[in-house]
């Protein structure tokens, strides 16, 4: 595992957030267990959110996220970009298609790629 993403790992889970790792050949399934959702937005409120780091992270940027149990817009229906299911780890994720345009390796890492996430969450589409 990279260092840098050993050290991201850790300093999540010395923020409270469980996590554990899976080696899947050249990436790394990082599961963020119980993940808390944006009160009111989505059923249901908890999931295991998963992202797809390689051998090369930092400087190869996070793209996408996955979730599982899939998630559904509190007012019925799917988020944007969340129409997907594939199995990784030996689970079927929901995957969430959401991209955003620049990875700069000296102030991006695995917090601020959750913090996007979140973020958009917050905005319930």
């Amino acid at each position: 595992m990279p260092p840098q993403l050993a050290a991201d790992i850790e300093m999540l889970r010395n923020q409270g957030q469980p996590a554990s790792v899976i080696e899947d050949g050249t990436r790394f399934l990082v599961v963020l267990e119980g993940f808390k959702l944006p009160d009111g937005r989505y059923e249901p409120a908890t999931t295991d959110v998963m992202v797809m780091p390689d051998y090369q992270y930092p400087a190869s940027k996070l793209d996408m996220y996955w979730t599982d149990p899939a998630i559904q817009l509190a007012a019925g229906g799917v988020p944007q970009g969340a129409e997907s299911f594939e199995e990784h780890g030996g689970r079927r994720w929901q995957r969430w298609s959401w991209h955003y345009p620049t990875w700069d390796p000296s102030r991006h890492n695995l917090r601020t790629h959750i913090e996007v996430f979140y973020d958009r969450l917050s905005k319930g589409t």
